[in-house]
């Protein structure tokens, strides 16, 4: 019984994060991986990222179309470039530019549901591409729990500062990224 709640806590908490966009989902992956491993561990998170990013996604489809109704005013375009729906919405693929957002470690993750959700993509494709997105940077955090739980010191060094070295390098290339994004979708 102990299990079950506690693969419920870990559910919950991963859902948590990506609804309310506020804390990182590398703690509890890591967590999950300490406890289950890195297999079981990516199972459980992801099912919690799915949860919740179905919940943010339908959340701001539901709530977008309720404001829109309320105050039918001009709504402005995002200034930060990633952002604009109206841009995202202009990529042939943009499940690509999903994935890519959901691969970047340390990137909030939480916000990627509320950004396509103001697209015209539709849920099942955003969700085959959160997922598929999702997995790589989830084996990530799980590995280095269960890495830390078998006291394997250098590996776990190394998937941090693979992780930081990663995250550094898509934070500087954002925009050359999101570039060559739009040029494979056309």
């Amino acid at each position: 019984m102990q299990t079950i709640a506690a693969v419920a806590l870990i559910i919950g908490a991963q859902t948590l994060q990506i609804v309310t966009a506020v804390f990182p989902a590398a703690p509890i992956q890591v967590f999950a991986g300490l406890a289950y491993g890195p297999w079981w561990g990516t199972a459980i998170c992801l099912t919690g990222v799915m949860l919740g990013n179905t919940i943010a996604f339908i959340a701001m489809r539901t709530g977008r179309t309720f404001v829109r109704r309320r105050f039918p005013q001009t709504v402005k375009p995002s200034k930060i470039r990633l952002l604009d729906p109206d841009r995202l919405d202009g990529l042939r693929y943009p499940e690509l530019a999903v994935v890519a957002f959901s691969m970047i470690p340390f990137l909030p993750n939480g916000l990627v549901p509320y950004v396509f959700a103001r697209t015209t993509m539709k849920l099942y494709r955003y969700l085959i591409a959160a997922f598929i997105g999702a997995v790589p940077a989830i084996l990530v955090f799980t590995g280095l729990g269960a890495a830390i739980a078998g006291e394997h010191l250098k590996l776990v060094i190394g998937i941090v500062v693979f992780a930081v070295i990663v995250a550094i390098v898509a934070f500087l290339l954002r925009n050359r990224i999101l570039d060559v994004l739009e040029k494979l979708s056309r």
